[in-house]
């Protein structure tokens, strides 16, 4: 017996491939994964994938295994519960157990979270905007040397680009603003001090980065995916045990339910605090009488 997984994708011409794995035991009784094919699709529907793609790959396997199941994401595509592909390989296989990949179904959650709220977004969208800056050869010097000044113990880190698909790169993201706040800052200002036609685009990252607000959206989110990071990657280990996951989840569950909101303003005035920006509060009232004292 085995199991198959699939997957969409596209070559670097465009082109719409089917991946195609196999997972099975060995003699050994050890589980293996193992690649079998790019299959290409000129169309995505579910007939096309079924029929030249995955039932070929069987012909030329000649095999007198049993496919027990298959694991794919959690499109409609696939799992469509009357014309997707794993129901319709069911008519074939009635027998067959479709799984959707439970670190994608993680991944669909937080990517969801990302685009629904508004501050989580914010500081995603601030980091794209970052990442345009220092992805400027002459800029990346700039943050590259600003990094070596700050934390010169430090190994560097780089403003990467974001893939939409996956949520484990944002977190990375996000990680290098906490990581390198006071370099990012010195670099957007010297930036913004100069000619450039990016002048402008930091100066306003800069001043968006300082505001209370920020500060504080970008400390909780740091600490929500930051929890989340190792469930993500232990779900995608080769030999994953399940029992293992399911206490991990349990855990991660805990740590989400206990965030505190203390915690995550003494974050954001640690962060404030190594670069500078005061975080008491002065009432405007008492702020005008007392400015309304001083002699001309």
């Amino acid at each position: 017996m085995y199991s198959m997984l699939i997957d969409e994708c596209k070559d670097n011409a465009g082109h719409e491939e089917l991946a195609i794995c196999f997972r099975f035991v060995n003699d050994s009784e050890e589980i293996e994964e193992r690649f079998y094919e790019l299959a290409r699709l000129k169309e995505t529907d579910a007939a096309t994938i079924v029929n030249t793609g995955i039932l070929p790959a069987f012909e030329r396997m000649n095999t007198s295994a049993s496919l027990l199941a298959v694991g794919t994401d959690g499109a409609s595509v696939m799992s469509g519960c009357y014309e997707g592909v794993a129901a319709r390989l069911a008519r074939q296989y009635p027998w067959l157990i479709y799984i959707h990949c439970a670190a994608h179904r993680l991944n669909l959650i937080v990517a969801t979270y990302l685009s629904k709220v508004k501050a989580a977004k914010e500081v995603i969208e601030a980091y794209k905007a970052l990442h345009k800056v220092f992805n400027i050869a002459k800029y990346k010097e700039i943050f590259e040397e600003s990094q070596k000044e700050q934390y010169p113990k430090e190994p560097l880190m780089a403003a990467s680009s974001l893939t939409e698909v996956r949520w484990a790169c944002k977190f990375k993201g996000v990680n290098t603003i906490v990581r390198r706040f006071k370099a990012i800052l010195v670099s957007l200002q010297t930036i913004a001090g100069s000619t450039s036609n990016q002048s402008d685009v930091a100066a306003g990252l800069y001043h968006k980065m300082l505001s209370g607000r920020f500060i504080i959206s970008l400390c909780f989110l740091h600490r929500v995916l930051a929890i989340m990071n190792g469930l993500s990657k232990a779900m995608q280990e080769s030999n994953i045990k399940w029992i293992a996951i399911a206490s991990e989840m349990l855990a991660v569950r805990q740590l989400l339910q206990g965030l505190n909101v203390h915690d995550i303003l003494d974050a954001a005035k640690s962060l404030c605090s190594s670069v500078g920006i005061p975080t008491t509060f002065e009432d405007p009232i008492h702020i005008s009488k007392r400015n309304s004292r001083r002699p001309c």
